[in-house]
């Protein structure tokens, strides 16, 4: 499956580091964009009385359980989990390349670069799914519940980047070998076509690429390397 790694040269050395280490580098959990990441709601039946540690208030139903006890939606983040926050870091990556918004958000406004990837059987690779709303469990959540069913989901306001992430717990993920091609924004500067022409192994393709004015995308191009 081809997978795309959307860069700017704004950190030169992290498009380096993909390229001549062959590896992509996962950040935590904690450091991703979307400020909903890694919340989730979940209902939690209560009895009389005051209810703590609910984030917003609670209006008691008028249907109970036998015991006189009555659902309450309680929202928590996977930090206060202790069971599944620790050392949970996420590469995001994505199986759209000709998108004109991942190419303006994720690659500097079409003067970066798209990686591509060829992952194949990968355990710790997930696809996400999109839905309205943040995720929601029918169930408490246990020792059992595993952080990617967490991470592996986002709100549909997303859904055009149609993600998969590599879940570990390591910094790195190696791809030697993986990189199958290289296309350059369409408004790359002439020094940064040179570097990523000097530095990727010359079995990989490079590619410019153009705005299609028929789909309203971009599309790769003249091959230059």
């Amino acid at each position: 499956m081809k997978l795309f790694k959307f860069r700017s040269f704004e950190k030169v050395e992290f498009i380096l580091d993909i390229v001549i280490n062959e590896r992509l580098y996962c950040a935590p959990h904690k450091d991703l964009n979307d400020p909903f990441e890694g919340i989730f709601s979940f209902i939690e039946w209560k009895g009389g009385g005051i209810v703590r540690n609910v984030v917003r208030p609670v209006v008691r139903p008028v249907v109970t359980d036998l015991s006189g006890n009555y659902p309450v939606k309680v929202f928590k983040s996977l930090a206060e989990v202790p069971s599944l926050g620790g050392n949970i870091r996420v590469c995001s990556l994505s199986k759209e390349l000709t998108d004109i918004r991942m190419w303006t958000h994720y690659a500097a406004n079409h003067t970066g670069c798209v990686i591509e990837i060829d992952i194949e059987d990968e355990p710790r690779l997930f696809k996400v799914t999109y839905a309205p709303g943040l995720k929601k469990f029918a169930k408490r959540i246990t020792g059992e519940t595993q952080a990617s069913e967490i991470l592996s989901f986002k709100t549909d306001h997303w859904a055009y980047e149609k993600e998969y992430r590599i879940i570990t717990n390591e910094d790195y993920y190696q791809i030697t070998g993986k990189i199958s091609a290289v296309y350059l924004g369409t408004r790359i500067q002439d020094i940064h076509k040179q570097l990523i022409i000097n530095n990727i192994k010359d079995k990989i393709p490079v590619y410019e690429t153009k705005i299609n004015l028929v789909k309203v995308d971009i599309r790769p191009s003249k091959r230059i390397k």
